[in-house]
Protein backbone atom coordinates (compact mmCIF):
# COMPACT_ATOMS: atom_id res chain seq x y z
CA UNK A 1 0.00 0.00 0.00
CA UNK A 2 2.63 2.35 0.90
CA UNK A 3 4.45 1.86 -2.31
CA UNK A 4 1.45 2.27 -3.96
CA UNK A 5 0.86 5.71 -2.60
CA UNK A 6 4.80 6.34 -3.32
CA UNK A 7 4.24 5.78 -6.91
CA UNK A 8 1.21 7.97 -7.26
CA UNK A 9 3.04 11.07 -5.09
CA UNK A 10 5.83 11.03 -7.62
CA UNK A 11 4.23 10.68 -10.88
CA UNK A 12 2.13 13.75 -9.88
CA UNK A 13 3.77 17.04 -10.17
CA UNK A 14 3.18 19.65 -7.55
CA UNK A 15 1.44 22.18 -9.06
CA UNK A 16 -0.71 24.40 -7.20
CA UNK A 17 -2.75 25.29 -9.91
CA UNK A 18 -3.91 21.17 -9.68
CA UNK A 19 -4.64 21.09 -6.04
CA UNK A 20 -8.84 20.12 -6.88
CA UNK A 21 -7.02 16.94 -8.07
CA UNK A 22 -4.97 16.44 -5.17
CA UNK A 23 -7.82 16.83 -2.93
CA UNK A 24 -9.51 14.20 -5.26
CA UNK A 25 -6.59 11.70 -5.35
CA UNK A 26 -6.11 11.82 -1.84
CA UNK A 27 -10.20 11.50 -0.77
CA UNK A 28 -9.76 8.42 -2.77
CA UNK A 29 -7.11 7.11 -0.84
CA UNK A 30 -8.48 7.57 2.49
CA UNK A 31 -11.50 5.77 1.20
CA UNK A 32 -9.57 2.98 0.11
CA UNK A 33 -7.82 2.25 3.19
CA UNK A 34 -11.16 2.87 5.13
CA UNK A 35 -13.02 0.33 2.70
CA UNK A 36 -9.61 -2.03 3.67
CA UNK A 37 -10.31 -2.04 7.59
CA UNK A 38 -13.90 -2.09 7.50
CA UNK A 39 -14.36 -5.19 5.61
CA UNK A 40 -11.58 -6.59 8.07
CA UNK A 41 -13.67 -5.66 10.87
CA UNK A 42 -16.79 -7.23 8.96
CA UNK A 43 -14.94 -10.41 8.47
CA UNK A 44 -14.34 -10.56 12.61
CA UNK A 45 -17.58 -9.65 13.68
CA UNK A 46 -18.50 -12.35 11.72
CA UNK A 47 -15.95 -14.73 12.44
CA UNK A 48 -16.80 -14.21 16.49
CA UNK A 49 -20.53 -14.67 15.92
CA UNK A 50 -20.23 -17.93 14.49
CA UNK A 51 -17.90 -18.91 17.73
CA UNK A 52 -20.65 -17.32 19.89
CA UNK A 53 -23.14 -19.59 18.22
CA UNK A 54 -20.89 -22.95 18.42
CA UNK A 55 -20.59 -22.27 22.10
CA UNK A 56 -24.72 -21.86 22.42
CA UNK A 57 -25.38 -25.08 20.28
CA UNK A 58 -23.01 -26.86 22.12
CA UNK A 59 -24.16 -25.71 25.32
CA UNK A 60 -20.33 -25.41 26.30
CA UNK A 61 -18.53 -22.37 27.84
CA UNK A 62 -16.50 -20.04 25.63
CA UNK A 63 -13.26 -21.37 24.85
CA UNK A 64 -13.48 -24.46 25.80
CA UNK A 65 -12.36 -26.12 22.99
CA UNK A 66 -8.67 -24.40 24.01
CA UNK A 67 -9.02 -24.21 27.41
CA UNK A 68 -8.69 -27.79 29.17
CA UNK A 69 -9.10 -26.73 32.68
CA UNK A 70 -12.31 -25.20 31.90
CA UNK A 71 -13.65 -28.84 30.27
CA UNK A 72 -12.31 -30.63 33.29
CA UNK A 73 -14.35 -28.16 35.33
CA UNK A 74 -17.08 -28.93 33.70
CA UNK A 75 -16.74 -33.01 33.46
CA UNK A 76 -16.43 -33.13 37.64
CA UNK A 77 -19.75 -30.77 37.93
CA UNK A 78 -21.35 -33.75 35.37
CA UNK A 79 -19.76 -36.27 37.60
CA UNK A 80 -20.92 -34.62 41.24
CA UNK A 81 -24.80 -34.16 39.28
CA UNK A 82 -24.55 -37.92 38.29
CA UNK A 83 -23.73 -39.03 41.75
CA UNK A 84 -26.59 -36.65 43.39
CA UNK A 85 -28.96 -38.79 41.02
CA UNK A 86 -28.09 -42.18 41.66
CA UNK A 87 -28.14 -40.95 45.31
CA UNK A 88 -31.43 -39.61 45.38
CA UNK A 89 -32.36 -43.30 43.34
CA UNK A 90 -30.44 -45.23 45.93
CA UNK A 91 -32.56 -43.56 48.33
CA UNK A 92 -35.54 -44.23 47.07
CA UNK A 93 -34.95 -47.78 46.63
CA UNK A 94 -33.56 -48.15 50.20
CA UNK A 95 -37.54 -46.83 51.05
CA UNK A 96 -39.11 -49.55 48.51
CA UNK A 97 -36.99 -52.08 50.02
CA UNK A 98 -38.16 -51.23 53.85
CA UNK A 99 -41.61 -51.01 52.66
CA UNK A 100 -41.45 -54.56 51.08
CA UNK A 101 -40.00 -55.86 54.55
CA UNK A 102 -42.64 -54.25 56.25
CA UNK A 103 -45.44 -55.50 53.98
CA UNK A 104 -43.70 -58.65 54.53
CA UNK A 105 -44.03 -58.43 58.37
CA UNK A 106 -47.99 -57.91 57.99
CA UNK A 107 -48.42 -60.81 55.57
CA UNK A 108 -46.80 -63.37 58.10
CA UNK A 109 -48.44 -61.80 61.18
CA UNK A 110 -51.58 -61.97 59.25
CA UNK A 111 -50.77 -65.81 58.27
CA UNK A 112 -50.06 -66.27 62.21
CA UNK A 113 -53.29 -64.88 63.02
CA UNK A 114 -55.19 -66.98 61.04
CA UNK A 115 -53.52 -70.20 61.98
CA UNK A 116 -54.19 -69.43 65.34
CA UNK A 117 -57.56 -68.18 65.38
CA UNK A 118 -59.43 -68.44 62.36
CA UNK A 119 -58.48 -71.61 60.80
CA UNK A 120 -59.27 -73.70 64.07
CA UNK A 121 -62.77 -72.07 63.82
CA UNK A 122 -62.78 -73.38 60.48
CA UNK A 123 -61.97 -76.73 60.90
CA UNK A 124 -65.03 -76.41 63.73
CA UNK A 125 -67.55 -75.34 61.48
CA UNK A 126 -66.48 -78.30 59.00
CA UNK A 127 -67.04 -80.70 61.41
CA UNK A 128 -69.93 -79.25 62.85
CA UNK A 129 -71.54 -79.23 58.89
CA UNK A 130 -70.50 -82.50 58.62
CA UNK A 131 -72.45 -83.82 61.35
CA UNK A 132 -75.67 -81.94 60.97
CA UNK A 133 -75.69 -83.36 57.40
CA UNK A 134 -78.66 -85.85 56.85
CA UNK A 135 -77.44 -89.25 56.41
CA UNK A 136 -78.49 -90.80 52.82
CA UNK A 137 -81.66 -92.83 53.10
CA UNK A 138 -81.41 -96.38 52.30
CA UNK A 139 -83.78 -97.85 49.36
CA UNK A 140 -84.67 -101.54 48.87
CA UNK A 141 -86.27 -102.48 45.94
CA UNK A 142 -88.74 -105.64 46.09
CA UNK A 143 -90.64 -107.99 43.65
CA UNK A 144 -92.59 -110.37 46.15
CA UNK A 145 -95.94 -109.39 48.20
CA UNK A 146 -97.09 -111.34 50.40
CA UNK A 147 -101.31 -111.45 50.98
CA UNK A 148 -100.97 -110.21 54.14
CA UNK A 149 -99.28 -106.96 53.00
CA UNK A 150 -96.14 -107.63 53.77
CA UNK A 151 -92.44 -107.16 52.47
CA UNK A 152 -90.02 -109.87 53.36
CA UNK A 153 -86.31 -108.68 54.23
CA UNK A 154 -85.39 -111.81 52.58
CA UNK A 155 -86.66 -110.67 49.57
CA UNK A 156 -85.25 -107.18 49.29
CA UNK A 157 -82.73 -106.04 46.73
CA UNK A 158 -80.33 -102.96 46.85
CA UNK A 159 -80.58 -103.03 42.75
CA UNK A 160 -84.04 -102.10 40.16
CA UNK A 161 -84.96 -104.69 38.39
CA UNK A 162 -87.33 -104.93 35.68
CA UNK A 163 -89.35 -107.57 37.81
CA UNK A 164 -89.19 -105.16 40.45
CA UNK A 165 -92.56 -104.11 42.02
CA UNK A 166 -92.30 -101.53 45.01
CA UNK A 167 -89.20 -98.99 45.72
CA UNK A 168 -89.06 -98.88 49.67
CA UNK A 169 -87.74 -95.60 51.17
CA UNK A 170 -85.92 -96.13 54.64
CA UNK A 171 -87.03 -92.98 57.34
CA UNK A 172 -84.56 -95.00 59.97
CA UNK A 173 -84.42 -98.26 61.27
CA UNK A 174 -87.93 -98.91 62.26
CA UNK A 175 -89.40 -96.85 59.67
CA UNK A 176 -90.19 -96.61 55.75
CA UNK A 177 -92.25 -95.49 52.96
CA UNK A 178 -92.92 -97.53 49.62
CA UNK A 179 -94.41 -96.81 46.18
CA UNK A 180 -95.20 -98.45 43.02
CA UNK A 181 -92.71 -98.91 40.43
CA UNK A 182 -94.13 -97.71 37.20
CA UNK A 183 -92.44 -100.00 34.76
CA UNK A 184 -93.92 -101.67 31.71
CA UNK A 185 -93.09 -105.12 33.01
CA UNK A 186 -94.15 -104.48 36.38
CA UNK A 187 -97.76 -102.65 35.66
CA UNK A 188 -98.49 -105.78 33.14
CA UNK A 189 -97.96 -108.19 35.93
CA UNK A 190 -100.05 -106.63 38.39
CA UNK A 191 -102.45 -105.51 36.27
CA UNK A 192 -102.95 -109.49 35.66
CA UNK A 193 -102.90 -110.82 39.06
CA UNK A 194 -104.48 -107.29 40.94
CA UNK A 195 -105.34 -109.68 43.89
CA UNK A 196 -101.56 -110.73 44.77
CA UNK A 197 -99.70 -107.52 43.74
CA UNK A 198 -101.74 -104.39 44.31
CA UNK A 199 -104.85 -104.61 46.34
CA UNK A 200 -103.04 -105.86 49.64
CA UNK A 201 -101.11 -102.75 49.70
CA UNK A 202 -102.41 -100.34 47.97
CA UNK A 203 -105.48 -98.55 47.78
CA UNK A 204 -107.03 -97.39 44.44
CA UNK A 205 -109.04 -93.94 44.34
CA UNK A 206 -110.56 -94.51 41.09
CA UNK A 207 -112.27 -97.87 39.46
CA UNK A 208 -109.93 -100.77 38.51
CA UNK A 209 -108.21 -100.83 34.83
CA UNK A 210 -106.87 -103.75 33.61
CA UNK A 211 -106.57 -101.80 30.20
CA UNK A 212 -104.43 -98.80 31.69
CA UNK A 213 -100.65 -97.86 30.38
CA UNK A 214 -99.67 -96.91 33.90
CA UNK A 215 -100.12 -97.20 37.51
CA UNK A 216 -99.25 -93.88 39.35
CA UNK A 217 -98.60 -93.77 43.29
CA UNK A 218 -100.29 -90.64 44.29
CA UNK A 219 -99.63 -90.93 48.17
CA UNK A 220 -96.67 -93.07 49.32
CA UNK A 221 -97.39 -95.80 51.96
CA UNK A 222 -95.97 -96.27 55.51
CA UNK A 223 -94.46 -99.47 56.96
CA UNK A 224 -93.39 -100.36 60.12
CA UNK A 225 -90.73 -103.52 60.08
CA UNK A 226 -91.85 -106.61 62.70
CA UNK A 227 -89.03 -109.05 63.25
CA UNK A 228 -88.01 -110.41 59.47
CA UNK A 229 -90.80 -108.42 57.48
CA UNK A 230 -91.88 -104.95 56.87
CA UNK A 231 -96.00 -104.54 57.32
CA UNK A 232 -97.90 -101.96 55.71
CA UNK A 233 -99.66 -99.78 58.03
CA UNK A 234 -101.03 -97.46 55.17
CA UNK A 235 -101.64 -98.42 51.86
CA UNK A 236 -100.48 -96.36 49.38
CA UNK A 237 -102.90 -94.56 47.12
CA UNK A 238 -103.08 -95.29 43.40
CA UNK A 239 -104.70 -93.99 40.12
CA UNK A 240 -104.55 -95.23 36.80
CA UNK A 241 -103.74 -94.01 33.45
Amino acid sequence: MKLFLTQQIDSIKVDASNWPLYVIIGLSILLCISLFFIIILISRNKKMESEKKNEKRNNLPSRQAIDPEGRKELEIKELKNKIKDLEESNKHLTKIIEDKKEIDKEIVEAKEIIEDEIAPTIILLDVESSTDLPKEKEIFYVNKVSKEGRFYLSSLTQSCSENSLYKITLIDDNNATFEFINQTKSIKYSLDIPHDILFPVCEQIEAFNQEAKAIITQTVGKLIKENDYWKVIEKAKIKYD
